[in-house]
């Protein structure tokens, strides 16, 4: 009961902390839209800074779950999962918002020292699912998956979200999205 309370905190929480940042967001807005006591919110959680962080780690658990679900959906080719991987990203703007401005913060100069070590916890484990999603690819080859390649992956992929969507602030005939960009790629390495 207690954790899913803490739970529905969080969530509701993860909401505000989106549409209006660290900074604009007060525990008697987040109290407020639970229909709970501030008091209760401190029961739970420290401070504002400690439910923030809880969110951001929430939020980025989230995303990883998401690209689990696509790797292990195994009717999908391999190219076809990279796909809704890098499909996935292409929208993480939008559902996924703390983790989007986490790593927007980490190509700046701009983040905290907890920010900081989410943020390589949530790269390692996005590294350690395309590290498992590549592996037979490379099984029963001569030649050795790089171990280099995984993490290769997922910052190529990054950048090449946030370099789709900075093209989009100055609009082309035709803005391809990432995953579109990727497929044809994918699908020259995984036949």
């Amino acid at each position: 009961m207690e954790n899913e309370k803490k739970l529905q905190i969080i969530r509701t929480a993860s909401k505000r902390f989106a549409r209006h940042g660290l900074l604009k967001t007060t525990l008697d807005e987040i109290a407020r839209d639970l229909r709970i006591s501030k008091a209760s919110l401190y029961y739970y959680f420290e401070s504002k800074d400690q439910l923030f962080y809880e969110t951001v780690r929430w939020d980025s658990e989230q995303f990883v779950e998401e690209i689990k679900f696509i790797f292990n959906n195994e009717s999908l080719q391999i190219f076809e999962r990279f796909s809704r991987y890098f499909a996935l990203k292409d929208d993480v703007q939008s559902n996924h918002k703390l983790l989007f401005d986490l790593i927007l913060k980490a190509a700046g100069d701009n983040i905290s020292e907890k920010e900081t070590e989410f943020y390589k916890y949530f790269l390692q484990k996005e590294e350690q699912i395309i590290k498992l999603a590549l592996s037979p690819v490379y099984a029963g080859r001569i030649e050795t998956m790089n171990p280099e390649l995984p993490s290769f992956v997922v910052m190529t992929s990054w950048g090449l979200m946030f370099g789709n969507k900075l093209r989009n602030v100055e609009p082309r005939e035709k803005s391809a999205h990432t995953s579109d960009m990727i497929q044809k790629t994918l699908q020259v390495l995984f036949g």
